[in-house]
Order: C-alpha cells, then structure tokens, then sequence
C-alpha cells in the first residue's frame, strides 16, 4: 500500500475524483486497521495480573510486542538492502532508493495507526531506529578498539526486544553499517576519482558525478540522521586507526640514518627566510633518500584525507537539514556555541577573573552541536602523540615529492593526477597533510608553510632566465603556490601567512591558468 495509494492534495477537481478514491486499496487499509484496533482494544481492556510473582501490564505487554516487530523489521531491511555485491554506482544508489521507500513505508504506518493503538508511535519508531543504528554502529567500532563491547554488555541491546544479529557478508565488516561505509569510501577511491572542490563532489575520469550532494541525500533518505551520524562515527574510528598507522610508520621507518638526514636538511635550509646555497641538489637529495618511507606515507595521508572530506560533507549535510527542519534549534546551538567558546577565550585572557565553563555542560553540548553538523572535521584533534622529530621537514619533502605527480587542471580548478594508475589526488592530499599537522603543535604547521614558501623562492631564483625571457613562472613553483592556496583555504588560514614569506610580486604574477 506504500507505493500503491497516491497522496490526496488539498483540492480535487471533480472529473479526478475517482483517480484519488483508490476504493479497493482504501479498503484493504481500512480493514487491516480495523483488525488492529480490535486487538488493541482487547488488550488494553485486559487487567494487570500476577503470573506468580510476576506482574503483567497489558499495556506494556502489547508495547514490547510492537517494539520488537517493529525493530526485527528495520533490521532485516537494512540488512537486506545494504548489502553492494556488484560494487558500481548505480547499484549503490539504486538500495538507497530502496531502502529509503521501504523505511519511510514503516515510518507512515506507524504514524497512521499511532491514534488506532493510543501510543506515540513516531517516538517508538525514532527510539528504535536509532539504538539499531547505534548498537550497529558499536560492534563495528570493536574493531578499532582494544577493550571490546560484546552483544551482552551493549547499552543499546535488550532482553525484551533484543536486536537481531546477522551472519557477515563479507570479511571486513560486521554488519550493514561497516559494508555502507565501505562502500562509500569504495566510491571515492582516488585511484578512480578526483575530488572537485567547487562542487563538493568526487567525479570519475570523464567528470561525472559519483559521490556528491546527491547521495548523500540519498543516504539521509535511505538511513536517516542517526544513519548519518553513524557513518560520521564509524569514519571517525577508521581517520583515528590511519592517524595511529601514520605515525607508527612514522617512527619505525624515520631511524638514525634517517634522522641524521632530516636533521641535516633543516639546518641546511635554516633560516627559511634566505635562500640556501645548491638549494636545488638539497631538495634534489632529500628526496630520493626519502622516497621509500614518501611512498609508504602516501596513501595513509589520502587515505586520511579522502574520509576528513566525506566527514565535512556529512556535517554540511546536517546543519543544512538542521536549518531547514529545526530553526529555532539551529539558532539555538549556534548561539550557545558562540557564547562557550567567547567564555572559553575570556578564561585564557584572564584565568584569574574568568572561570573555565563547567566540565558537564561542554560535552553535552558537543554531543547536540556534532548531530547539528556544527563542526569542522578538518579542525579536530583525534589523538594525543609524542612529538615527531623533523615533521615539518619531512611533510615539506613529502608534498614536494607528491607535487610531482600532480598538474593543475583549470576546468575543475584542482590539483589532479598526470598518471591514472597513481592513487592520488590534490583535495585529499592537502586535507590528509592538515590533518597531520592538526595533531601535533602549531609549530609544525607554521614551519611546514616556511619550508614551502622558501621552495617557492628557491625555484623562481633558480630559473630567472627562463621567467625573463616569459614571464611565467616554472612549474614546481607554480605547483607549491597552488598548493599553499588549497592549504589555507581547506584550514580556514589567513592568506597573509602566504604574504608575508612570499614576495608580492610573484603572487600578482601567480595564476590558475
């Protein structure tokens, strides 16, 4: 009947009266609720008895039932429709459509015969929905975790209404959630796709659309806001795992071989403010000395990237949702949250006078702001590390070896690959490297730009002749300035830390072109 009765507008024109009237549907939903309310009405006439020393409410009796068919059927659904065997775009959407029909199928049931069964029943579908999703989302998390939550110990599982678990389709993910996010990483492979700032989308090799503001209304459709917020969390596990591989491989490869000649590049290259001496053979050494450890670094580092994009488009995703459903609460929270961080700001301006706020009201107000979408995951500090020696200079030899790969492409305006079988992308690559700084002091992050722009220089000294005769200038400084723009836009940076280590001239002569 979901699919079958149309929905009736506010005025009908007489000649479409039958075409709305749907008589032989209208009776088959008539007679089913008539069969409900009949049932409902026997068992809320029943009285409270003992069953020895048991207490059985009617009441409560009928609620559980409904619970617990009403959860078996969601979870057999979600199980059923998010399962992507086939691994293409157009099966992937064509679920999600799926799954959203059926899902909103349930929802306006329930809310039809909410009046037939006295119980709210949006409120039994919204609590139930979303401790699948979090109970799904928790065992997939087991995964990342060293302290493991098993069936019997999870919050969200229960006696009474218990949540079905289902046998793994594969061997990578637990349950429907693990395969979604998957999948959705699948999909914005950097291998298979360049991400195209502009339009907030992943775009396969011949521009087309894969991954964008599209499907990710589809997956609100299809999996609702508890659905998205359980995708942000299990992608938040997932950048925490690759943060934690990042600097284990870090530190294991990074020897005293190695940091014998990090150490020696930085003082080599000290002050940033000048230019040193066979500057190119330097650059030209670090390199190929590091090229091993580079290679293995690069695919963490867009890795990290690729899920810090999903995870700001999910939250754009929301806080538009927020907007549009929710002004007041939208309002709201915004305002709350203007007013914790000025609070936050006076109280290190003066700690003497100025209170920290209190310890409760901060995380239950992040728990509302993240489910909002007020965040920028590009901004978060995931872990607590012990400093890297030479970061800043081994991320500079890093995105100097990456740039090498990559060419400005003007039609999308973004960094894009010269080789197709390179896993790399611009929009990754320098999210990824923010990413890595974000979790270590600003320091890093102030030395990384002064490395860079002193590449810029370098570069543009070493090839006067060439920028005489043209007026243009060469490649690799061209590369690194893009590079520095894409930086400070992705991280939210003034543009006058780029101005004042490169000279005015060169940026007026800068171009995308």
């Amino acid at each position: 009947l979901t699919h079958k009765m149309k929905p009736v507008p506010t005025k009908v024109e007489r000649l479409h009266l039958s075409v709305y009237s749907q008589l032989n549907e209208r009776y088959t939903l008539a007679r089913a609720t008539h069969q409900v309310s009949v049932f409902t009405r026997g068992i809320l006439n029943m009285k409270t008895t003992l069953v020895g020393i048991v207490q059985l409410d009617p009441r409560q009796l009928l609620e559980d039932g409904i619970r617990k068919e009403l959860v078996s059927r969601i979870a057999m659904a979600l199980h059923q429709k998010l399962d992507f065997e086939t691994g293409s775009l157009s099966d992937f959407e064509q679920r999600l459509r799926t799954l959203g029909d059926q899902l909103t199928g349930f929802r306006r049931s329930f809310e039809y015969i909410q009046d037939y069964i006295h119980m709210y029943g949006l409120k039994i579908w919204q609590e139930e929905f979303s401790r699948i999703i979090a109970y799904c989302v928790e065992q997939e998390c087991n995964a990342f975790l060293k302290k493991k939550v098993y069936d019997w110990q999870s919050i969200y599982q229960s006696d009474a209404i218990p949540i079905p678990r289902f046998q793994p389709t594969d061997k990578q993910s637990v349950n429907f959630m693990g395969r979604l996010v998957r999948e959705l990483l699948s999909q914005t492979d950097p291998h298979k796709t360049v991400y195209i700032e502009c339009n907030q989308g992943w775009y396969n090799s011949q521009l087309r659309e894969v991954v964008g503001i599209r499907t990710f209304d589809f997956l609100y459709r299809g999996v609702g806001v508890f659905g998205l917020c359980g995708v942000d969390r299990l992608i938040c596990f997932m950048t925490v795992k690759n943060i934690n591989t990042f600097i284990k491989t870090y530190r294991k490869d990074m020897d005293f071989k190695h940091s014998k000649l990090v150490a020696g590049l930085m003082d080599e290259l000290k002050p940033t403010c000048s230019l040193p001496r066979n500057a190119q053979k330097i650059y030209s050494h670090a390199t190929d000395r590091l090229g091993k450890v580079i290679k293995k670094l690069s695919s963490i580092v867009v890795a990290i990237g690729t899920a810090q994009l999903l995870r700001r488009q999910i939250a754009n995703q929301l806080n538009f949702l927020c907007k549009l459903d929710s002004k007041l609460l939208s309002c709201s929270l915004a305002a709350v949250n203007d007013a914790l961080i000025q609070d936050v700001r006076a109280h290190y301006l003066k700690p003497e006078s100025k209170e920290y706020p209190m310890n409760p009201l901060l995380p239950e107000v992040s728990k509302y702001l993240d489910t909002a979408g007020f965040n920028n995951p590009l901004t978060k500090i995931y872990i607590t590390s012990e400093p890297l020696d030479g970061l800043a200079c081994v991320m500079f030899v890093f995105v100097i070896t990456e740039l090498s790969k990559l060419q400005w492409n003007k039609k999308i305006s973004t960094l894009v690959k010269k080789n197709s079988r390179d896993g790399i992308d611009g929009g990754p690559l320098v999210v990824g490297v923010i990413t890595i700084l974000k979790q270590f002091h600003s320091n890093h992050t102030t030395k990384f730009i002064q490395y860079l722009a002193q590449f810029v220089n370098v570069s543009v000294s070493s090839d006067t002749s060439k920028s005489q005769k043209g007026g243009t200038l060469p490649p690799q400084a061209v590369s690194a300035l893009l590079f520095l723009e894409q930086f400070c836009s992705f991280s939210k940076a003034s543009r006058k830390i780029i101005d004042s280590l490169v000279p005015a001239y060169l940026l007026d002569r800068f171009s995308h072109d």
